[in-house]
């Protein structure tokens, strides 16, 4: 290219020189605005696909967090009902043995 351009130059055509060069200049802006809008593509297109990989694995941990939840609960049933077995037995109204018997998170009764 530079070659080019001398070679006008040297023959006094500076205005030809100028044009070649802005031509050039125009094509070398836009491959490098072509690049360009290509890498932003494709950065968009990876950074939705960690977007939807970060959502799913969100999704994932919410539902065993809410099964981790649901399985206190239950525990937590469990325990308040043996609890109220003891207090039973504390106030006199069952009898001791039945609690006694009953082996912590084995209570027979459905849930």
């Amino acid at each position: 290219m530079n070659a080019i351009v001398n070679a006008f130059a040297e023959q006094g055509l500076i205005l030809g020189a100028i044009l070649l060069l802005a031509i050039y200049l125009q094509a070398k802006i836009h491959t490098l605005s072509t690049d360009l809008r290509k890498e932003m593509s494709e950065l968009k297109d990876d950074l939705r696909k960690e977007m939807s990989e970060m959502k799913d694995n969100l999704r994932k941990e919410m539902n065993e967090l809410r099964k981790e939840m649901n399985d206190l609960r239950k525990e937590m049933g469990k325990l308040s009902k043996r609890l109220g077995r003891v207090e039973g037995v504390l106030n006199g109204d069952a009898a001791y043995e039945a609690v006694a018997e009953q082996p912590p998170g084995g209570e027979s009764e459905p849930e």
